[in-house]
């Protein structure tokens, strides 16, 4: 929230008892983050209940002089920028096992031949092998260069390096949903299943790919403003990139 009279937002902490919470998070996927409404009414949050988001998010954030940990020392945009990447690939590897499984059980209905006998299923799943093991390399490039840009010095990573992660990380989701689709092609009817895991990893994945921070033409067109210069004076261009 922001306090009456400052520009930056702040954190606040209150009570459990003292929040309202509305149960509005009804959606098809993504059910277990309950990301419900809540209602404050004439509640009081005394000063050391609240932090700055400037002093929050900073490398020198008070929690880092709490913990040696090098993690803590990070600015807060280092970690929740993989976070929803990593959701999506790890969901596509466990889609790409899953399709593993079927190929060895699944038979085509007109030949009755096993799928994983014909070529069709054997160039799908070796198509969604490559994109996801592309997209994992991707990650953990991105992942070890922020390890690194963080070891290396005090100051916060460049716009710049943010914009071109930011960009390795939406071409880690791009290339997840694509496997999974691939998948999907011969996987049949039967896995929309209510009781089947596949249509719960689908369904969860569609909804987080409609996330703002994974949202493929604002965040990549905020990227590409970055790289070529034309932010147009913004002082935190790369703000959002979490």
């Amino acid at each position: 929230g922001i306090v009456d009279g400052e520009d930056g937002a702040s954190a606040f902490v209150l009570p459990r008892a003292e929040v309202e919470v509305h149960d509005t998070w009804e959606t098809s996927g993504m059910r277990g983050t309950g990301s419900h409404h809540v209602k404050l009414t004439g509640a009081f949050v005394p000063g050391h209940r609240r932090i700055e988001r400037a002093r929050w998010t900073a490398r020198d954030n008070p929690g880092a002089a709490l913990h040696p940990e090098p993690l803590y020392g990070y600015d807060l945009r280092d970690v929740p920028v993989f976070l929803i990447p990593a959701i999506v690939l790890g969901a596509a590897e466990a889609l790409l096992e899953l399709q593993r499984e079927r190929l060895d059980t699944r038979r085509e209905v007109l030949t009755r031949k096993l799928t994983g006998d014909t070529a069709a299923a054997q160039l799908r799943y070796a198509r969604a092998l490559s994109e996801l093991r592309a997209a994992r390399a991707l990650l953990d490039r991105a992942v070890t260069l922020t390890i690194e840009t963080n070891a290396a010095g005090p100051d916060s990573m460049s716009d710049e390096l943010r914009a071109l992660i930011k960009l390795d990380c939406l071409s880690v989701v791009r290339a997840a949903w694509e496997s999974a689709q691939t998948g999907l092609v011969s996987a049949g009817a039967s896995v929309y299943r209510s009781g089947d895991i596949t249509q719960h990893f689908v369904r969860d994945m569609q909804m987080i790919l409609n996330h703002l921070t994974i949202d493929q033409d604002v965040m990549a067109g905020k990227a590409a403003e970055i790289l070529l210069g034309r932010t147009n004076g913004e002082a935190e261009p790369a703000q959002h990139f979490v």
